[in-house]
């Protein structure tokens, strides 16, 4: 029996190191799951199984006690929530604001 893991499809997954740094999927990973998305969609947009993608976000140390969950970054009490709504605001209220005009 072999000891190789399939992606589903058949075919065998190669083993390797995770590199956070030169690995697109990798770093891919940890940014979406720092910023709440879902592990379903992280596998949809990178090449990772949902097993790999809880393995990278542990060995990344997004899975502990002492860090921010996911789902504080979609309740906004997260730093990373309090960055990106900063960031955003302003255009997302001209956008709702132009919606509002349209429809009322």
């Amino acid at each position: 029996m072999s000891n190789a893991q399939s992606n589903g499809n058949g075919a065998p997954v190669a083993h390797r190191r995770v590199d956070f740094w030169d690995d697109v999927d990798d770093h891919t990973c940890v940014l979406l799951a720092s910023l709440g998305f879902s592990t379903r969609y992280i596998c949809e947009r990178t090449d990772l199984s949902p097993s790999q993608v809880t393995y990278r976000l542990k060995k990344a140390g997004l899975t502990t006690e002492n860090h921010a969950s996911r789902s504080d970054f979609r309740n906004g009490t997260s730093p990373m929530a309090n960055i990106v709504l900063g960031q955003v605001r302003q255009v997302a209220d001209a956008q709702f604001v132009k919606h509002l005009k349209k429809y009322l």
